[in-house]
């Protein structure tokens, strides 16, 4: 069985940015490298696999904070008497 480490960071980018034309164009590569890798065909080059990550964790540390924004500008969140 193939390591899915490449593919799935791929495939995670993909969900996060809305497709495989997205993932390119963020790292500069063509739609056939980024399909390929989600194919487990090719391993990504160190340098896009290194930008790859910086997306990912980008993501992650915005969907991270997301809860807590959306709680301070909730009204129906504000203190009780």
């Amino acid at each position: 069985m193939k390591d899915k480490l490449y593919s799935g960071a791929v495939l995670r980018a993909c969900q996060l940015l809305g497709g495989p034309e997205e993932v390119a164009r963020r790292l500069g590569v063509s739609r056939l490298l980024i399909m390929a890798i989600l194919k487990d065909s090719l391993v990504p080059p160190p340098a896009v696999f290194l930008k790859l990550v910086d997306i990912l964790m980008s993501a992650e540390a915005r969907e991270a904070r997301r809860p807590h924004d959306a709680q301070a500008s909730d009204p129906a969140q504000g203190t009780r008497a």
